[in-house]
C-alpha cells in the first residue's frame, strides 16, 4: 500500500498537474481501488486498523462536514433563498469573454453545480488518501521514507522540468505549451504550481540533510555513521536541492522562490532544536545553501530578476482582485456560490479598474476563495488542517518520536500556507496530494504519542502492545538507516 501511494504521488503531476476533472475522477478511482484492498486484505487476515479511526476522528469529521454541505449546494431545494437577486441576473454585462452559467432561481446554492461536483470528489480523494497515509506511516521508518520519496518525487519533476524547457522545445513533453512559455512549468501548466511543487521538494530535501548530518532524538540516532558516509548523503542531497533549486528560478515563480527559501529556514530553525547539530553546523549549512542559492541564481536568474521588478504593478491588480472578492462574499456570506464555482461566479462582481483584459478564474488567494465558494462551511477544510498540523507539532515536540516527518508536515504547512495568500498552488491536485500525504505523515507519528513511547533521548520508538493489530509485528518497524 505505501509503494502503491508512492507510485501514485509521483505519477499525479504528469497530467497536467491532475488540474482536470478527468484526472480528479482517475486519481480518485485509484485511491478508493487501494483502499479497498487494503480494507479486504485486513477483513481477510482478521486484522485491525493499525491507527484507530478516531486518530482522524475530527479532521475525517470536518471534512466529511465540507462534503456534506457542498451536496446541499447542488440539490434543488424547495425554497428559493439562495439564488442571486434577479438584478445581478438579468443586469450583469461581464467585463470578460466568459459563458456565464445559465443562473436560474432553482434554489440551488450552487452557481456551476458540475464544478461543486468535481470539488466534492477532489475533497474525498483527500480524506481517502490522508486516511491511507495515517495506516501506512503509523510505522515511523516508514514515515521518513515517505519523506525521502516526496523528496526524489520532487527532484524527478524538476529534472523534467528543466529538461523540457531547455532540451525538449519548451513543452508539456507531447503537446505544446499554452501558457507560461520561456519559463519552467514541469508538467504543470502554471509555473506558479509547479514551484509550489519544487518548494515542497527543497523543505523536505532540508529537513533530510540536516538530518544525515547529526539525527535528532527519536531517530535511531544511536546509530553511528561515518564521516564518508555522512559526506556522500549531503553531497546527493546538495544535488537535489540544486536541480530544485535551478527549477524554481526557471519557472520565474517570485513568490515559488519566496517560500523555498522561507521552508529552508523552517526546516533549520527547526533542526537547531530537534538535531543534534551544533550552531556551527546550522552556520556552514546556511552559508552552503545560501551559496548555492547565489549560484543558481546567477547562472539561471535573469527572467526571475526581471519579474521582481515588475512586483508593484502586479500587486495593485491582486489588491483590486482581492477587493472586489471580497465584495463577492459579502453579498452571499453564510452560502457561498457553491464548491469550486468561483470562475463561474466572479464575472458577477468584476468590476474595472481591475483589468479586463485578464481572466480571473481564480481568486489568487486559497482563504478568500474559499469563504466565495463554501461561505462559512470554509472554515471546516480549514480547521481540519489546523488539527493536523497541531498533531504534527506535538509530535515533533516529544524526545521520543522520530522527527523527520513532523517536522517535514511543519515546513510544508509554513510554505502552503504562505504562497496560498497570494496563488492557488493548493488548488491544484498533485500538489494537495503531496501535501496532504507528508500532513497526514507528519500527524500518524502523534499516535506514539499517544501509546506513551519512551522519553529518553536517543532511544527509538517502543510500541505499546494494548491495541496494536496483530498483523503489526513491531509499531517502530526497521531502524531508520535500513
Amino acid at each position: 500500500m505505501f509503494w502503491a501511494v508512492v507510485v501514485l504521488l509521483g505519477i499525479a503531476p504528469l497530467p497536467l498537474g491532475s488540474n482536470r476533472p478527468f484526472f480528479w475522477a482517475a486519481n480518485g478511482l485509484l485511491v478508493a481501488v487501494i483502499t479497498v484492498v487494503y480494507l479486504i486484505t485486513l477483513m481477510s487476515d482478521a486484522g485491525r486498523l493499525r491507527a484507530p479511526l478516531t486518530a482522524l476522528g475530527a479532521p475525517m469529521t470536518l471534512v466529511v462536514l465540507a462534503v456534506v454541505w457542498m451536496v446541499i449546494q447542488i440539490i434543488p431545494l424547495p425554497l428559493d433563498l439562495f439564488s442571486l437577486p434577479p438584478s445581478v441576473v438579468t443586469e450583469v454585462v461581464p467585463l470578460q469573454d466568459v459563458a456565464l452559467p445559465a443562473i436560474a432561481h432553482t434554489g440551488q446554492i450552487s452557481v456551476d453545480p458540475s464544478a461543486t461536483l468535481g470539488m466534492i470528489v477532489r475533497y474525498l480523494t483527500y480524506a481517502l488518501l490522508c486516511f491511507l497515509v495515517v495506516q501506512t506511516t503509523v510505522n515511523p521508518a516508514r514515515a521518513r521514507r515517505l519523506v525521502q520519496a516526496v523528496f526524489w518525487i520532487a527532484v524527478l519533476h524538476g529534472a523534467a522540468g528543466i529538461v523540457l524547457l531547455l532540451e525538449l522545445g519548451d513543452t508539456l513533453l507531447v503537446v505544446p505549451k499554452w501558457a507560461y512559455e520561456g519559463f519552467a512549468t514541469g508538467f504543470f501548466v502554471n509555473r506558479n504550481s509547479f514551484a509550489t511543487f519544487m518548494a515542497f521538494g527543497i523543505s523536505a530535501g532540508a529537513i533530510l540533510a540536516i538530518d544525515a548530518h547529526a539525527p535528532g532524538t527519536g531517530s535511531n540516532s544511536s546509530r553511528k555513521r561515518g564521516n564518508p558516509e555522512v559526506a556522500q548523503s549531503l553531497l546527493v542531497y546538495a544535488v537535489g536541492l540544486a536541480i530544485l533549486g535551478t527549477a524554481v528560478v526557471l519557472s520565474a515563480s517570485r513568490m515559488g522562490a519566496l517560500v523555498s527559501v522561507l521552508g529552508i529556514a523552517v526546516a533549520f530553525m527547526i533542526g537547531a532544536v530537534r538535531s543534534k547539530v551544533r550552531a556551527g553546523g546550522i552556520a556552514i549549512g546556511l552559508i552552503a545553501v545560501a551559496a548555492l542559492a547565489a549560484a543558481v541564481f546567477l547562472t539561471a536568474g535573469g527572467q526571475l530578476s526581471d519579474r521582481l521588478g515588475s512586483l508593484e504593478s502586479n500587486l495593485d491588480d491582486r489588491l483590486l482582485l482581492y477587493e472586489q472578492v471580497v465584495g463577492m462574499i459579502k453579498a452571499h456570506p453564510w452560502t457561498g456560490y457553491g464548491g469550486g464555482a468561483f470562475a463561474a461566479a466572479f464575472p458577477l462582481f468584476h468590476e474595472l479598474p481591475l483589468s479586463a483584459d485578464v481572466t480571473w478564474d481564480a481568486a489568487h488567494n486559497l482563504y478568500l476563495e474559499l469563504f466565495a465558494e463554501l461561505g462559512f462551511a470554509a472554515v471546516l477544510p480549514l480547521l481540519a488542517v489546523v488539527i493536523l498540523v497541531v498533531r504534527s507539532l506535538r509530535a515533533l515536540a516529544h524526545p521520543g518520536v522520530h522527527w523527520v516527518a513532523p517536522a517535514t508536515a511543519v515546513c510544508l504547512t509554513v510554505v502552503a500556507a504562505v504562497h496560498s495568500l497570494v496563488d492557488f498552488s493548493l488548488q491544484i491536485e498533485a500538489n494537495v496530494m503531496l501535501y496532504i500525504a507528508v500532513l497526514a505523515a507528519g500527524a500518524a507519528q502523534f499516535e506514539l504519542v499517544r501509546r506513551h513511547v519512551p522519553t529518553e533521548a536517543g532511544e527509538p520508538p517502543v510500541p505499546v502492545r494494548a491495541g496494536l493489530p496483530p498483523l503489526v509485528e513491531q509499531f517502530g518497524g526497521a531502524p531508520a538507516g535500513r
